[in-house]
């Protein structure tokens, strides 16, 4: 001890280490008999400035939980997009965008939410992308709020947009795509696509503010932008026979329509360079399956049909509309180009090839649309007296608690999802055995299948294996039909079996579909339209195969 400081010894005289109370260290180390010794010093440590430190409990608020993993039973989809966010700050906006289109193309259950951050993740990067994929979701019209993984797992619930001045919160919703969209084409100065978009869009202040915004932006277009890029003065007159409308140019806008229901488009066999050209020109033996916009456009002077039209994709002639749908929707077609100054294009895909039993198959062109747009209203004829017959369904489930030969209950317990129920109704038809209720099974799974066309490449595989299925049962089925009703109840297997074969341009299958239902169907059917429908369709397929 001394005036400065304290210091502590430990060892004897060969070895000896002291420590002082400022914290320096000596060690000393002496040989016997030498006089020789070695001695080591360290200086004492400085404490290092403290630095300040965050709250544990600031931290926290600053960024978001974790969202809970997926369960164990969870899906293959739901685990592939989950592990896409756990990495998401791991990698580019755009890697993360790309691999969420891809899970949506791999994993059709988890579609909607795929596409939706693949939208939202290409929202900085890539506007194309961004519009591509959360345009499918805007035209899905599936409410992504209700979306079970975007619930659990979205990284983010809510965006800030701008109305009357201040920020707004707009949760994770089709509206917020919608907007999205809104914004996105006005940027691209496409803006028929952006008044689209909103004119879908609830009435909030966001939306009243991207619709002043949109229409100041379309006030604002240079005059000399393409024409592709401002209102389009396209007059809707018809276009000479055979001819490229002069108003078909590179650029050129259309009004978009939706629909759900199929629109056959014909005479695709003499256009097959023009489709091959528009899928890229795969080999013939590659099937193909390309989303596409096709504009119908009515014909003057068609030497043929005087109401003919026809069908463009991309500026190439694909095919017309059947006689038949072109005299009963060219005015509606007229009347809608005129309503909204620009021609009317409608979703569809191309669809095809591949090798088949007699060659190289055929690429043809599938078109959705709604009847009511063109000012036309399916009304079936009046069902016979005491009867509500369509598909007998509604007949079937009223009188169902009473008749003990049939049970329709598991339609209660169907999942509303086509993917999620397709395997159900696969497994209720393993157990069934009452021949009404397998009737409605196959009729609903043969929907279902046919509804997710898009949603999985082997659907249609599956549809038409579905459909000979259940015409393998079908005279046990009429049987039933008529002891319980006395007539039977419309059958679509037939008729859309009839025009798969005929999209297929396979008349003979065709033929035997159409005759196939007419036999079923004999005197005894319940709506006389579905008779008479199948015979000209078969008489069609007659004329085909003789000439």
């Amino acid at each position: 001890m001394n005036a400065k400081s304290t210091s502590v010894s430990l060892g004897g005289k060969g070895m000896r280490y002291t420590v002082n109370s400022k914290g320096r260290r000596t060690a000393t180390a002496r040989v016997p008999g030498t006089g020789m010794s070695v001695q080591h010093t360290s200086a004492a440590r400085k404490n290092p400035p403290r630095r300040a430190v965050a709250p544990q409990a600031s931290r926290a608020t600053s960024a978001p939980a974790a969202p809970p993993k997926p369960g164990l039973f969870a899906s293959k989809g739901e685990k592939r997009l989950y592990g896409i966010l756990a990495r998401a700050q791991g990698m580019s906006a755009a890697t993360a965008a790309a691999r969420c289109e891809q899970a949506a193309t791999e994993f059709p259950a988890q579609r909607i939410a795929a596409l939706t951050l693949a939208g939202l993740f290409a929202l900085g990067t890539d506007r194309d992308m961004a519009i591509r994929t959360l345009g499918q979701v805007f035209a899905s019209r599936v409410e992504i709020a209700d979306d079970e993984f975007l619930r659990r797992h979205a990284p983010v619930k809510s965006f800030r947009m701008r109305a009357n001045g201040r920020d707004v919160a707009v949760p994770l919703s089709r509206d917020l795509v919608g907007m999205r969209l809104v914004q996105l084409h006005t940027l691209a100065r496409q803006f028929d696509w952006a008044e689209s978009a909103a004119a879908e869009l609830k009435d909030t202040p966001v939306a009243q503010e991207l619709r002043r915004m949109l229409t100041a932006a379309r006030g604002n277009a240079s005059p000399g932008e393409p024409p592709g890029h401002r209102p389009s003065r396209w007059l809707g007159n018809g276009s000479p026979w055979g001819e490229r409308p002069a108003w078909m140019q590179d650029g050129v806008q259309a009004a978009l329509l939706g629909g759900h229901e199929d629109l056959e488009v014909v005479g695709e066999s003499h256009y097959q360079d023009n489709l091959r050209r528009l899928t890229g020109c795969p080999s013939p033996d590659q099937r193909v399956r390309q989303e596409i916009h096709a504009v119908p456009v009515a014909e003057d002077d068609n030497p043929h049909d005087p109401d003919a039209v026809a069908v463009w994709i991309d500026g190439l002639q694909v095919g017309h509309l059947s006689r038949e749908d072109a005299r009963r929707y060219r005015p509606g077609l007229l009347a809608q180009e005129r309503a909204h100054g620009k021609p009317i294009a409608l979703a569809g895909v191309i669809a095809g090839g591949g090798i088949r039993a007699d060659g190289p198959g055929m690429l043809g062109v599938f078109l959705r649309y709604d009847p009511a747009d063109f000012g036309y209203q399916r009304q079936p004829a009046p069902p016979p007296p005491g009867s509500r017959m369509r598909t007998a369904l509604s007949d079937a489930l009223a009188t169902d608690a009473a008749d003990d030969s049939y049970d329709l209950g598991w339609m209660a317990h169907l999942p509303d999802d086509d993917i999620r129920a397709i395997p159900v109704l696969r497994k209720l038809l393993g157990a069934e055995t009452s021949i009404l209720s397998r009737h409605y099974l196959y009729q609903h799974l043969e929907a279902a299948l046919y509804r997710s066309r898009n949603a999985f490449a082997s659907a249609l595989g599956e549809y038409d294996e579905a459909c000979r299925l259940h015409d393998a049962e079908m005279d046990a089925i009429r049987q039933a039909c008529m002891e319980k009703w006395g007539k039977v109840p419309h059958l679509d297997t037939y008729r859309q079996m009839a025009i798969r074969q005929q999209k297929a341009h396979d008349y003979r299958q065709a033929l035997w579909w159409a005759e196939r239902g007419l036999s079923i169907y004999g005197s005894d059917c319940g709506r006389p339209e579905d008779v008479e429908d199948l015979r000209q369709r078969a008489a069609t397929y007659r004329a085909k195969l003789r000439g």
